[in-house]
């Protein structure tokens, strides 16, 4: 019978899958980091996430064994840790990795010397050699060797390693916006691939920030965005049955995913659609936008209480992996389809129509994986976007008999935060008040349970609350406030907005230099400065955006703290600026002062003044702030009072437009490109 260890008191679902593990486990924290410096032995500390599928691999190759087990007790004081509720400790020691090894992923596995200082890393380990890799057990034998025989030299080469991870900065060569916006419109229309969309070759990420950037700029960029939207969304990489989007594609055509589901991919990637609908009108962009957010809110929401009452928030991710018909547990199993299986379900007629349009064949998608043998994916291969939407629920009621992959049923904090915007937004673009409600419902839980004693946490889960929330968590959720004002015209949410604005400022300021460090925790051997972008936007990117919206409403020199804190992040950022497309966005609103205030006045009564509102709501771009004068009474800021009668008064780079009386007029104003 397998025996419990120290995460079975765990709420994290990742560090509970491994809580029957033989190895003698920690979860991060102090008892763990007092136990190597008593016993003066190495830290081996792994880093994974719920819906990792090499992380399930290598759990069941190696932390499942016990001749590993007894090893790692005997030589290591072993660690897991969650990398979503500490994005801090894996972007230290993922930076680390790194620098030692040139590439990072995960299972992240560093070796950390009793101080916490990391020695050795890498990712992937095989219980034997092979792909090139050296064998688990053969490394770790070799690790305790080197520490038993020169722990002195182990401290001293990590040492000057860490240095050069910790003392990063102040390097980037395209510093200056201008520049650094160029450079990223070179970068990324070279690195388009205009056969198949997106960027680059395989394995293929969405990259929806890149997407959203190009999006903003001159015809061909702007074009190359929408042609990968396209491409993306008939692809197999967009669930063409129940929604959502799949983490990436293991080939450039889209077509054979890594199946697993993030919730900050679907989320950016339903703005991004939002966006492209808004800008094109392209009705395509709009369903796609549509299945996702339902994807989203029926997979993801958290479920109703007892009560019958929504809580909120939103789940972190699905599994790759499920349990297929044979009973055994393989990636994507869930989501193929032989082509016997979809004549069986659908009928002969239906059935071979439906197939030769999602391409379905007998030989599968899978041609290099014989695990996936006769198995297909659904990928459009029409020009236009036009679903068999009877056969596809029929499908989707067959499908909903298999196995269910795994949900990692975690609130993380930030990535509620990115839904949060996705639907406010696109309940106003798409005219639909499910998705506003759904965004205030979210934003209200987090800010009702998660924000106490002016203190964000990180995470929720079984009833407990993570640790104190990073940078991220709090520029994210304020960012998502102010989309709730913006949708809403409440001034509750642009309250909340500035007031974790103004808390993550004091709280996250650098005390090396003028920007922001991405955790403020103690129990960390340095301070981590993310200068890079991940797969979710840069933290000072969207904190610079949202100061130059708080300064469009209250001035009070918030613009010239967001020039400050991008300033740095461009300078500090060494990665290409392509990699940075949420960097280069905020760069872009500053660069041509794209902000812009839209206040409507008159009483929300009077039916003009309602359909001033409606046009500013659908009409807003990325860096507007919308202000609904009869929502605010005595609070209105002085400069912002445009009196009684109904009208819009827009106001960017320190000017007025002369007010503004129709909304088919300010609907041309507002979609007009500028600078």
């Amino acid at each position: 019978m397998a025996r419990e260890n120290r995460l079975a008191r765990e709420t994290s679902p990742y560090l509970q899958q491994h809580s029957n593990n033989p190895v003698d486990w920690y979860p991060w924290g102090p008892e763990a980091l007092n136990r190597a410096k008593e016993l003066n032995r190495p830290i081996f500390l792994s880093i994974g996430y719920s819906s990792c599928h090499w992380c399930h691999v290598m759990a069941h190759e190696s932390f499942e064994d016990e001749g590993v087990a007894a090893f790692l007790s005997e030589h290591f004081v072993s660690i897991k840790v969650d990398r979503e509720e500490r994005p801090d400790i894996d972007s230290l020691y993922m930076d680390a990795v790194i620098q030692m090894t040139g590439s990072g992923g995960w299972p992240l596995n560093c070796f950390l010397t009793p101080d916490k200082i990391p020695f050795y890393g890498g990712t992937y380990f095989p219980p034997e050699g092979r792909y090139g890799r050296m064998g688990f057990m053969e490394l770790l034998r070799q690790l305790a060797d080197f520490w038993r025989d020169a722990p002195d030299t182990v401290r001293e080469s990590a040492s000057h390693t860490f240095a050069r991870v910790t003392h990063r900065g102040g390097q980037g060569e395209f510093g200056e916006p201008h520049a650094f916006i160029s450079r990223a419109e070179v970068e990324l229309m070279h690195l388009y691939d205009r056969v198949n969309g997106g960027f680059g070759t395989s394995p293929k990420f969405p990259r929806p920030l890149a997407l959203a950037f190009l999006l903003e700029r001159g015809t061909p960029m702007k074009e190359a965005s929408a042609f990968s939207l396209g491409r993306m969304a008939r692809g197999g990489i967009h669930d063409h049955i129940g929604g959502g989007f799949h983490r990436y594609s293991t080939d450039e055509a889209w077509r054979t995913p890594h199946f697993e589901k993030m919730l900050y991919d679907n989320a950016l990637l339903a703005g991004v659609y939002t966006r492209a609908f808004a800008k094109t009108k392209d009705r395509e962009f709009g369903a796609v936008a549509r299945r996702t957010l339902d994807f989203m809110m029926e997979c993801m929401m958290v479920r109703p209480s007892a009560t019958g009452e929504m809580t909120g928030g939103f789940f972190s991710s699905f599994d790759a992996d499920s349990r297929g018909a044979n009973g055994e547990v393989s990636e994507g199993a869930y989501y193929v389809w032989t082509k016997e299986e979809i004549l069986t379900v659908l009928g002969p007629d239906t059935g071979n129509t439906f197939c030769e349009y999602y391409g379905i064949t007998d030989k599968g998608s899978f041609a290099g994986d014989p695990s996936l043998q006769g198995m297909n994916t659904l990928a459009i291969g029409a020009e236009a976007l036009a679903p068999m939407d009877e056969a596809l629920a029929v499908l989707g009621r067959h499908r909903q008999r298999r196995s269910l992959p795994g949900c990692d049923t975690k609130i993380i904090t930030a990535w509620n935060g990115l839904a949060v915007s996705a639907l406010a937004y696109a309940g106003q673009i798409l005219h639909e008040p499910r998705y506003l409600a759904a965004a205030l419902q979210s934003a209200g839980f987090i800010m009702g349970t998660l924000w106490h004693n002016s203190i964000l946490h990180r995470s929720y889960c079984q009833g407990f609350m993570g640790s104190q929330g990073v940078l991220e968590d709090y520029i994210f959720m304020a960012a998502a406030c102010f989309d709730c004002f913006n949708a809403t015209g409440e001034p509750r949410w642009l309250s909340h907005s500035r007031e974790l604005m103004d808390r993550a400022l004091e709280l996250f300021a650098d005390p090396r230099g003028s920007g922001l460090v991405f955790s403020v925790a103690t129990d960390l051997p340095a301070a981590v400065r993310r200068m890079e972008e991940g797969v979710v936007p840069s933290a000072d990117g969207v904190a610079a955006v949202l100061l130059g919206k708080l300064e469009a409403i209250f001035g009070a020199g918030y613009a010239a703290k967001g020039v400050t804190i991008l300033s740095t992040a461009l300078k500090n950022c060494t990665a290409p600026p392509s990699a940075s497309p949420g960097l280069a966005l905020a760069a872009l609103a500053y660069r041509h002062d794209l902000f812009r205030s839209i206040v409507i006045s008159g009483k929300l009564d009077d039916p003009l003044t309602r359909a001033l509102y409606a046009s500013a709501r659908e009409h807003q771009g990325p860096f507007d702030a919308i202000v609904l004068t009869d929502r605010w009474e005595s609070v209105l800021p002085e400069q912002l009072q445009k009196g009684e009668a109904p009208a819009a008064h827009l106001c960017q780079d320190h000017s007025c437009l002369l007010p503004i009386t129709d909304p088919d007029l300010l609907a041309k104003i507002l979609d007009a490109p500028q600078k």
